[in-house]
């Protein structure tokens, strides 16, 4: 009889402690995403990427009745579902995790590929059983190879309960977050997502998420509506769609000839148009690209044969950009595109101060941005020749 009641209450241990190392089972909470008009945005980001907390502090605590890791699960699961079908590159990477989900401190469960919801489904549900320990530096790291092949803006998003032992003080952890920001610069902006009410952990995801100066702080508990989800995918994914040109007006009675162009006369081996003038064509760019292309060299060519022959000729260069991300990256990369052709000019042996440049962002197109040919069009250069 003995004997039985201590096998008995063996296997009741035995069975605890299995129970105890099973990760908790994750079904989706319900959700009806809000529906959100397209016709009113465009891609803010052409990238993101997701780190995901799969540590023992999320498998293992209960927060407000449920495991934090499910919790986090719902958070990415309802993002994905009120995410627009975005033509953008995705991935999700788990740190923390347990060794089957990948070897290491991280692994790269969906991505970088182009979005899909069902592919970041499937990366959500290939977090399993219970996790390790909470390196969030080594993910920040890991963050920056695994975005190295990105172009354009780029959206990284921690969701995370903060916890991470491995580095007791913020100022380690501020200095991992920074180097990733200073190598994308203001291409890349950082999003936490807290979980649970470590203060501690969420003080250190409100840090990160300064760091990276664009992104912000959001706790899981104010996403659980479909409109603060809607809202949080509209700030972290999109912008305002620029307004459509206006009709063109109804055609006017011809209107007298006008006068001749002034032109900055005489400018010796110049190519003269009809009434005399100096046209210079407009150089373009590939997408987020800011180098010169070859064909562009005789370009380039002829403005430094020009402004060697008349020499108090002075050139300012406009550098343009299509609609895609938001007006302050297209300013930076408007004003990189002005600056190549400039140091072009440069080591043409043209002086500096002879060479003005100026940034237009998106705000001078010279087509519709609603069109890719149109798109392509407005990423260029524009040069106008004066006297000084």
């Amino acid at each position: 009889m003995k004997g039985k009641i201590i096998a008995k209450a063996l296997a009741l241990i035995l069975g605890m402690l299995f129970v105890g190392c099973v990760a908790p089972q994750f079904k989706p909470t319900p959700f009806t995403p809000q529906r959100i008009d397209m016709e009113q945005y465009v891609p803010k980001v052409d990238n993101f990427l997701i780190l995901f907390d799969a540590s023992s502090s999320m498998t293992d605590e209960i927060y407000n009745g449920k495991a934090k890791i499910n919790i986090a699960k719902d958070v990415v699961y309802h993002m994905n579902q009120a995410l627009p079908n975005l033509n953008i590159k995705a991935g999700m990477l788990a740190f923390g995790q347990n060794p089957s989900v990948g070897p290491g401190d991280t692994a790269l469960v969906y991505g970088m590929n182009d979005y899909t919801k069902g592919g970041l489904n499937g990366g959500i549900d290939a977090v399993q059983k219970e996790g390790l320990t909470t390196p969030i530096e080594a993910a920040l790291r890991v963050a920056g190879s695994d975005l190295k092949s990105a172009q354009g803006p780029i959206a990284v998003i921690l969701v995370s309960d903060g916890q991470n032992p491995a580095i007791p003080n913020l100022a380690a952890l501020d200095a991992v977050t920074s180097d990733l920001k200073k190598e994308y610069g203001d291409r890349l902006c950082i999003y936490t997502i807290g979980i649970g009410d470590d203060r501690a952990g969420l003080n250190r995801l409100k840090k990160i998420a300064e760091i990276g100066v664009c992104g912000f702080y959001t706790n899981a508990n104010d996403l659980n509506s479909s409109e603060a989800m809607a809202n949080f995918v509209e700030k972290v994914f999109l912008a305002k769609r620029p307004p459509k040109p206006a009709p063109a007006p109804a055609p006017m009675p011809a209107a007298p000839k006008p006068a001749a162009k002034k032109c900055p006369e005489p400018l010796k081996g110049a190519t003269l148009d009809s009434d005399g003038c100096w046209e210079i064509p407009m150089i373009h760019f590939d997408f987020d690209k800011s180098n010169i292309k070859p064909e562009y060299d005789p370009v380039l060519n002829e403005i430094a044969d020009v402004m060697k022959q008349n020499p108090t000729l002075t050139m300012t260069i406009e550098g343009n950009t299509d609609n895609i991300g938001t007006e302050a990256y297209n300013q930076g990369l408007s004003e990189r595109r002005a600056q190549s052709a400039k140091q072009y000019l440069i080591d043409k042996g043209i002086d500096a101060d002879r060479l003005t440049t100026v940034g237009n962002s998106f705000l001078k197109p010279i087509v519709s941005n609603d069109t890719e040919a149109g798109r392509a069009e407005n990423r260029r250069d524009e040069f106008t020749p004066s006297r000084r």
